[in-house]
């Protein structure tokens, strides 16, 4: 039994299916590394600021 079909109509549709499924790992990739990980290290630093605050605002608190 082999796994490659035998038509064109078959090897087109593996070949196009092949090319689909690279560009979908490809564009899930860029997205991965140009944009969501320079995002979540934003939002790492903005949560750390405001941990930060916090705790000054806690510290430095005189009821007046």
């Amino acid at each position: 039994m082999k796994i490659l079909p035998k038509t064109l109509f078959g090897r087109l549709f593996v070949l196009i299916l092949s090319f689909m499924i690279c560009a979908a790992l490809l564009v899930r990739l860029l997205f991965a590394f140009f944009l969501a990980n320079p995002m979540g290290h934003q939002l790492a630093n903005y949560s750390h600021s405001l941990a930060v605050l916090a705790s000054e605002v806690l510290v430095n608190n005189k009821a007046e």
